[in-house]
């Protein structure tokens, strides 16, 4: 599944891609990669003129494109009232359409099932999920009062908004109500409640976007609970040597490769980030905050961080500094074979229009520039680039393969002005800008 979010049509400004929603089960997530291979030389760039034509172009009130199960989800702007959702095949044929509710939108779909569910809406009682038949647009079933968390097995992990507390009470984590519900049926498989003051951490892939792996707890008292996804029920205890109230926790094993990470655990707290032992309990090392977030699994071995004007590696085992490099603080793509991290300064500098750099996830070593092409991270791992020669407004797109640094140019958009967002899967990749979104099929050099 993966998603591209174009913004409103009317005055544009760069969109953020959406999230899955997670307004309790908080923790770092950030994307992860593994392993080593010689420096590059250079980047390859594609044969533009290979090119293939759009199998769909849409020149004005595109809102957000995503694309899953083989097809085209596009959600249109309609200005007032419901926006429309418009579903097409992957040779760009209209399928069905659909109105949307107030501030819903596509979470993911896939070949038996589109999921929606409202994204930040105005107040609790707009919240609601509602699943679609992908071929047909017919209603499966809705149910409101909840939020999406995420979905693991054909089941989706939904939170119970009218169980908890628009407003908690007290400074600790309220109650968080759970229930597990059949992706196509809606029928309700589980329930349990996270006790109040636990804090959670969610599991996913790396580029998973709403896919799940594990539920872990955190309680005051150190507690670590691992629920099984199946059952909802406890699945495993440990507790930590540490005391105060519940933090920001990541599980070493949670993302990607965990190589020397795995049995570890981070802790995020005021006073930085503390990495502990899941066996033992013991606490392993302790660095001071930095001001930028908390360590994230970036590497086998390697815990990472941004820090003040830089993006720096530490030994798992040790705390030790590995590596750090300057000028880049977000990691938007990754290769497992070589070892290699894809970093830009586009997120928490805030400069959309940054520059990337690929580099060795071991060492820090700097293994190529991306000159002038500027990455953007696409869900499902995959890395889009784009350039733009100055005082044009031509742009040319393409796929970074961040294991041989080789550019594949998929197409060109016109009379384009600002930061492209993008979308790709096995078959298709699509890009869109102030209203405008234009499919194409996956180059055959960029499909794994």
């Amino acid at each position: 599944m993966s998603v591209i979010d174009l913004g409103d049509a009317a005055p544009w400004s760069p969109p953020e891609t959406p999230r899955p929603r997670r307004p309790r089960l908080s923790g770092p997530t950030r994307r992860a990669a593994a392993l080593a291979v010689a420096v590059l030389a250079a980047l390859v760039p594609g044969d533009a003129s290979a090119v293939s034509a759009p199998v769909l172009h849409i020149g004005t009130g595109a809102q957000r494109a995503d694309l899953g199960g083989g097809r085209i989800f596009v959600t249109r702007y309609s200005g007032e009232g419901p926006h429309r959702l418009e579903v097409y095949g992957p040779a760009g044929a209209r399928l069905w359409g659909a109105d949307l509710g107030d501030a819903q939108q596509l979470a993911y779909a896939d070949a038996d099932v589109a999921v929606l569910h409202v994204w930040l809406g105005d107040g609790r009682a707009l919240e609601n999920v509602r699943a679609l038949d992908p071929r047909t647009g017919r209603q499966l079933w809705q149910r409101g009062g909840v939020s999406l968390i995420g979905r693991f097995g054909g089941r989706l992990l939904l939170e119970d908004t009218t169980q908890s507390p628009a407003t908690p009470d007290s400074a600790q984590r309220p109650p968080i109500a759970l229930l597990a519900v059949d992706e196509r049926t809606g029928a309700t498989l589980w329930s349990s409640t996270v006790p109040a003051g636990r804090e959670a951490s969610l599991g996913r892939p790396i580029g998973g976007g709403w896919e799940l792996t594990s539920l872990t707890v955190l309680g005051p008292d150190g507690v670590l609970t691992g629920y099984d996804l199946a059952t909802g029920a406890p699945a495993r205890t440990e507790r930590l040597r540490r005391p105060g109230a519940a933090a920001i926790f990541e599980l070493g094993e949670d993302r990607g490769a965990p190589g020397a990470r795995a049995g570890q655990v981070v802790v995020t707290a005021a006073g930085g980030d503390d990495v502990y032992d899941r066996a033992s309990g013991r606490p392993l090392w302790h660095l001071p905050p930095a001001g930028l977030g908390g360590l994230v699994g970036c590497a086998p071995g390697r815990w990472c961080r941004a820090e003040d004007g830089g993006f720096a590696a530490f030994d798992a085992g040790t705390g030790r500094p590995a590596w750090r490099v300057e000028g880049y603080d977000t990691i938007v793509g990754a290769s497992a074979q070589p070892a290699t991290l894809v970093l830009t300064a586009g997120g928490r500098q805030g400069d959309p229009m940054a520059r990337g750099v690929l580099v060795d996830a071991h060492t820090g070593a700097v293994r190529a520039r991306l000159g002038d092409w500027r990455p953007v991270g696409v869900q499902g791992g995959r890395v889009v680039v784009w350039r733009r020669d100055d005082g044009q407004l031509d742009t040319r797109l393409g796929l970074l393969d961040p294991a041989g640094g080789r550019i594949t140019v998929f197409g060109t958009g016109a009379s384009w002005v600002g930061v492209p967002a993008c979308a790709a899967d096995e078959r298709l990749v699509a890009c869109g800008l102030a209203g405008e979104v234009t499919v194409w099929p996956l180059p055959a050099a960029a499909r794994r």
